[in-house]
């Protein structure tokens, strides 16, 4: 179960009330707000007043398939508000297919013992044509082997699945994790386009970056880099040359005049848009980074940049998952020089030597496994 929530029916629309969501969970929705999306079928639920489950079907948080039960009023029946469970539509189409190749293996399975036994009959008969036929050695015999094969292989499949329960919420996590890990970019993704926007209003701000006055700018950028990091956990705040020359660190302000080369910010530079993705910087720490190509009464000026380290995003998805989580990267990865300054960000307690391929961490509450490929998301 995906989470569990209730809805109201008032004036005509559906506003969601209590939730079992977390508040920074990107399926999370304040009480009031409003169900722009609802599935067919859910307003039946208000006027039938019969629990109902539908789906798959698409609203605005994703894919589901839902069960919608009543809650009535014992004095006049009427329906006070409806609770929803959901489970996500892959989830559930996946358990569906589970289920449906067992019953075609075994099927499959019953109907080969079938017809194994009846092949032996007709190879018995064919070797010795002129024995009698013994209705209980050549076919009641067959069949009631035929069964116990199928039985027995029942029995075996039963205990498989109830011997292993760790295994198999082991996986369902890991899926959940992969899903969860890509709304939550998603999610923090839409805060930095959102950050930028309030950025755009700060004129002076603008006319100072144009002017390439670092000092002025140093003053007018770093209480917003404090202020962000207090309200939104944002952690890098930068202003980019359009060669690629960093003019200035809000966060670390001593620290300019090296040239960026990640890759987000060079397919900000190639495309023009807006780019964001997870990546590792000089200091060697994991960070969702969101790139703007910069613009001066409509003219390009520049690059800004804002980064959310990889800490606060999973520390966020291990409470939405409720598990602890370790951090995993690939040796090869980070350079040795920036990892330390950087350990005390991803947990390195142990040398490069020390693992075979990989660098990790202790098991926290903020870590999160990595997989092999670096998301690079655009938007113009």
């Amino acid at each position: 179960c995906r989470g569990i929530y209730t809805l109201a029916l008032r004036e005509g629309q559906l506003r969601f009330g209590p939730e079992t969501y977390r508040e920074d969970d990107p399926m999370a929705s304040p009480p009031g707000t409003r169900y722009e999306q609802p599935p067919e079928g859910l307003l039946e639920v208000f006027r039938q007043k019969q629990p109902r489950v539908l789906g798959p079907y698409t609203d605005e948080y994703g894919t589901f398939v839902s069960a919608f039960a009543p809650v009535l009023l014992p004095e006049n029946q009427q329906v006070v508000l409806v609770v929803g469970m959901d489970i996500l539509a892959e989830d559930w189409q996946r358990m569906l297919r589970a289920w449906s190749a067992q019953t075609w293996v075994n099927t499959g399975l019953a109907l080969l013992c079938v017809l194994g036994s009846g092949l032996a009959v007709v190879w018995v008969r064919r070797a010795s044509p002129q024995s009698p036929i013994r209705l209980r050695l050549w076919i009641v015999g067959p069949v009631a082997l035929a069964v116990a094969c199928w039985f027995s292989y029942w029995i075996l499949w039963q205990k498989e699945n109830s011997s292993d329960p760790t295994g198999r919420s082991l996986h369902r996590l890991l899926l959940q994790s992969g899903r969860e890990w890509q709304r939550l970019l998603q999610s923090k993704a839409q805060m930095l386009r959102y950050l930028f926007a309030q950025l755009a209003e700060q004129e002076e701000l603008s006319e100072v970056w144009h002017r390439r006055d670092r000092n002025t700018l140093r003053f007018l950028a770093e209480p917003l880099a404090h202020q962000m990091k207090e309200q939104y956990r944002i952690t890098h705040f930068y202003f980019i040359e359009p060669d690629g020359t960093c003019f200035l660190r809000a966060h670390t302000p001593e620290k300019h005049g090296d040239r960026i080369t990640r890759t987000s910010f060079q397919t900000a530079v190639r495309t023009g848009q807006d780019c964001w993705g997870v990546e590792i910087g000089k200091q060697g720490t994991f960070t969702l980074r969101y790139v703007r190509p910069w613009k001066y009464r409509g003219q390009p000026d520049g690059y800004i940049e804002l980064g959310l380290e990889l800490e606060n995003l999973t520390q966020e998805l291990s409470r939405n998952l409720g598990v602890e989580l370790i951090s995993l990267f690939r040796k090869k990865t980070p350079l040795r020089r920036g990892l330390s300054t950087g350990q005390t960000v991803v947990w390195l307690s142990r040398g490069l030597g020390d693992v075979s391929g990989l660098g990790g961490g202790p098991p926290n509450p903020g870590g999160i496994v990595f997989g092999r490929s670096r998301a690079i998301g655009c938007r113009p």
